[in-house]
């Protein structure tokens, strides 16, 4: 729609299969620039309130109001979601789903924004109930391993298992993320998946369809910015 960033947004979100998406971690330091960039991922001894991994920007500040008391990477963050190859049986993929919410909400260890006032109050009892950061660690990694154990050669479809329940229904033919295309964003041209028209209607819905003017502002709560 607007062939570059869109005005009212605040970020960009890339995606990567599961495989890459480890594999990322493992590489990092060895090919990045780590003077300049950082990679950041909530481990058991260190939370960034997120439920993805990062690239930050260490000579920047970004600093979101969940974070602003947190010692931590306050760079400016190109948010990375894996996608997980999803079950070709029913009550397993049931099984990713509740798995997938689990380790959100204990991965990210805060009350979710923009979900809803029922999926925050569950949230809010969950965390009061579950309080030692040990339990919460052991319970966001089985729920990782048990939602992205399953093998892409398997299965036929992708699914976005880790940014919430908005996004956890809907599922992504394999052969779209296959081979990358070519797509012009802004001045440069970055890859996206071959089925782009599908891909983004199915994601978002009437995506040509402006929101709005009330609704085109920026959702993020930032506490302190310094480019």
């Amino acid at each position: 729609r607007h062939r570059g960033f869109i005005p009212w947004d605040c970020d960009i979100d890339v995606f990567m299969v599961r495989q890459d998406y480890e594999r990322l971690e493992r590489l990092w330091n060895k090919y990045a620039d780590t003077d300049h960039y950082s990679y950041d991922r909530t481990t058991e001894n260190y939370n960034m309130h997120a439920q993805c991994a990062g690239i930050k920007d260490n000579y920047t500040t970004y600093i979101r109001t969940h974070n602003q008391d947190e010692d931590m990477n306050h760079g400016l963050m190109l948010d990375i979601i894996p996608l997980d190859a999803l079950s070709e049986n029913w009550f397993q993929r049931q099984w990713q789903k509740v798995c997938g919410v689990t380790f959100c909400l204990f991965n990210a260890q805060r009350l979710p924004n923009q979900q809803g006032r029922i999926v925050r109050k569950l949230s809010e009892f969950l965390l009061a109930v579950v309080k030692s950061k040990k339990l919460r660690y052991r319970i966001w990694k089985y729920a990782e391993k048990q939602f992205s154990k399953y093998s892409p050669q398997k299965c036929r479809y992708y699914g976005e298992l880790t940014t919430g329940f908005h996004n956890i229904n809907i599922r992504f033919p394999k052969e779209w993320f296959q081979e990358p295309k070519d797509f012009q964003f802004e001045n440069i041209v970055l890859w996206g998946p071959t089925e782009m028209t599908k891909y983004t209607k199915r994601r978002y819905g009437d995506y040509m369809k402006y929101p709005p003017v009330g609704e085109r502002v920026p959702k993020m709560q930032s506490a302190f910015v310094d480019l």
